[in-house]
């Protein structure tokens, strides 16, 4: 019920409060390879952990197309 995603997001709103007054430093590294300087995103390992899968809109994509409105490439998956 409507009832109980309103909670849920009232909740979330606290939750976020908090996070954000108590935040953790983190440092963020740029893996050659793997980051590029398009949109890279959705990153999924393997179980095991040997192999990361993402989706990425770089430059080299299955048929090198880009979208006519926003002109990024179409996304492909790579591991």
């Amino acid at each position: 019920p409507m009832y109980n995603r309103a909670d849920r997001y009232i909740a979330e709103c606290r939750n976020g409060r908090s996070l954000s007054a108590s935040p953790i430093p983190a440092e963020v590294a740029l893996v050659p390879g793997i980051n590029s300087a398009h949109a890279d995103y959705g990153p999924l390992p393997t179980a095991d952990g040997s192999t990361l899968y993402f989706t990425s809109r770089r430059a080299g994509t299955t048929g090198g197309k880009r979208n006519k409105v926003t002109n990024e490439y179409f996304e492909d998956i790579y591991a």
